[in-house]
């Protein structure tokens, strides 16, 4: 057989100085622009993608400013979590006491203790139900696949457990948290991954984000990741003035008076996080074209898309098809879960931030003046005559101590007149312990007052107090236990789609998973019961069920 030159192609140069060679027709190459997942953005002409850019950039900004008065609010209050010490400049006068009422954390803190405690146990989050008829072989691919989940969450995505943990923190403060789940082409697994409240922007005209037209991821990337897309074909390779270095950098980027392209890149020179805009969005993209006909366009049906805008330049890096190539019906891949503390007025939820911040603030203002008026009380300031010949201000006399003073000849007692501090109020303080008994009981934080109570309290009339005490409490935990489920079916479906063999270790037994033991009539569920939220309140009820069936076979 005869080999052309072309047939013969340089493969590796090694250290010797020698190389390697590879003799055959070369391997067709993966036409990327004509994958159904290609990106589309290289196709479209300049004015289209500027016409598209400042259509979702202005939406964009709309959502940001609707969103703005439920920022404010969890602004305004988190500095009363007393997480952080007060600037000594806020203070009225140089003695003012700093303190803190904790009211506000003590809640955010047990809402936290609990919800991880029932969501995150050590063994693993997830369990199964069968749905429809079950037999031997799928009740052994539930448990399997369970198993599999659990291993996974627990030990081979070593962050999952701690990123949730902060992300319940923002959850109960904040009232919405938001969770991204994808498939990780670098890593190649799947990932739940917490996205910053501030860092997720909804169209608020929507019941929830299910429903909703255009949901903003708002990502901050490092210099090296923007170039690592840009080289692996997930963004365009458009030039990026921020990019440069300071060597390649031309004068005119440098001047801080001077603008490109109307955006002043001056500010950005020394940033290291770069923001960019992720939108999984409806459009019709014959609306952004140069030849778009609206009269051809008006009655088509907008299909879902991923646009991914750099903010700085308003450059579109990518526009991708958000649905399977095999959906006849277009439907929107998902990736985001919503998690809300309580439900609110719009699309985000209510938090502790919005339930007691308000009252964690008259809190702290009441705590410090009832401070401030036990200092003044116990060292009193006043007034003295004039014309005394002790030059310091201030007269400060110690325990067991005489200070000698001349008065010049007036008597002591019309020498000196101290201001008329009054001790800290008592109606204050009742006043402020019925606020707090208030925030408790909002919050459920409350405590039973067991220990006051008899010791032989029926085990029925416990449960009735507990579920009573702990309603709010477990009316919050039903909600997350709904968008928990949404999330670990969200990670079992990638797996569903693209796991091929595994090799997992479950108590001291080596299993292994293929992408055939994943069953349709296995759902994947939390193992935690919204119903519960505390081990006692578990034992408590375990404990009537085994009296009833005792005392009624």
């Amino acid at each position: 057989m005869k080999t052309s030159d072309d047939d013969i192609r340089k493969i590796e140069e090694l250290e010797d100085g020698s190389s390697v060679y590879e003799v055959g027709p070369p391997p067709a190459k993966e036409d990327k622009e004509s994958s159904f997942y290609a990106n589309l953005a290289i196709k479209f002409s300049e004015e289209a993608r500027k016409r598209l850019s400042s259509f979702l950039l202005e939406s964009i900004e709309k959502d940001i400013e609707a969103r703005q008065d439920w920022l404010n609010s969890v602004e305004k209050a988190k500095q009363y979590l007393g997480f952080s010490l007060e600037d000594l400049k806020n203070t009225p006068f140089s003695q003012a006491t700093r303190t803190f009422d904790t009211t506000l954390s003590t809640a955010l803190i047990r809402f936290y203790a609990t919800t991880r405690a029932e969501l995150l146990p050590q063994s693993g989050p997830a369990g199964f139900k069968i749905n429809g008829n079950s037999d031997e072989e799928i009740e052994r691919k539930g448990e399997l696949t369970r198993d599999w989940l659990n291993y996974y969450l627990t030990v081979q995505d070593e962050s999952y457990y701690s990123d949730y943990e902060r992300f319940l923190l923002y959850l109960g403060f904040y009232g919405s948290g938001f969770k991204k789940v994808y498939y990780d082409k670098l890593l190649k697994r799947p990932l739940s991954r917490f996205i910053m409240p501030e860092d997720f922007v909804i169209d608020a005209d929507c019941t929830s984000i299910l429903e909703s037209n255009r949901l903003t991821h708002i990502l901050h990337l490092s210099k090296r990741e923007i170039i690592l897309n840009q080289q692996n074909d997930i963004y365009r390779d458009v030039e990026l003035s921020y990019l440069k270095t300071l060597e390649n950098t031309d004068d005119d980027e440098l001047n801080p008076t001077k603008k490109k392209d109307d955006v002043d890149i001056s500010v950005y020179n020394k940033r290291s996080l770069f923001p960019i805009y992720e939108v999984h969005t409806y459009l019709n993209l014959q609306d952004f074209t140069e030849d778009g006909d609206d009269s051809k366009t008006e009655n088509t049906v907008p299909l879902p898309y991923i646009v991914t805008i750099d903010k700085i330049s308003k450059e579109i890096l990518s526009i991708r098809k958000n649905w399977k190539e095999e959906d006849a019906e277009k439907e929107r891949e998902e990736y985001f879960v919503q998690y809300n503390y309580l439900p609110g007025f719009g699309i985000y939820g209510i938090g502790l931030a919005h339930l007691i911040g308000s009252n964690a603030i008259t809190l702290t203002t009441v705590l410090r003046q009832l401070v401030d008026a036990g200092s003044f009380k116990n060292l009193p300031g006043g007034l003295r005559a004039k014309g005394f010949k002790q030059q310091n201000n201030d007269l400060v006399v110690g325990p067991g101590q005489f200070v000698e003073v001349d008065t010049g000849g007036i008597p002591l007692s019309e020498a000196f007149m101290p201001l008329p501090y009054s001790e800290p109020s008592g109606a204050l303080r009742e006043l402020r312990l019925e606020i707090v008994n208030q925030c408790k009981e909002l919050a459920s934080t409350s405590e039973m007052g067991m220990l006051q109570s008899k010791e032989d309290i029926p085990t029925g009339t416990t449960l009735a107090l507990l579920e009573t005490n702990n309603r709010i409490q477990s009316a919050v935990l039903r909600s997350i236990h709904v968008s928990f489920t949404r999330e670990l079916q969200l990670i079992d479906k990638i797996f569903r789609n693209t796991l091929d063999t595994q090799e997992f270790n479950v108590e001291n037994q080596q299993r292994s998973i293929t992408g055939n033991d994943f069953a349709e009539e296995v759902v994947i569920i939390p193992i935690s019961d919204p119903s519960i939220n505390s081990a006692p309140q578990r034992m408590m009820k375990a404990d009537s069920i085994l009296r009833t069936a005792l005392q009624a076979p």
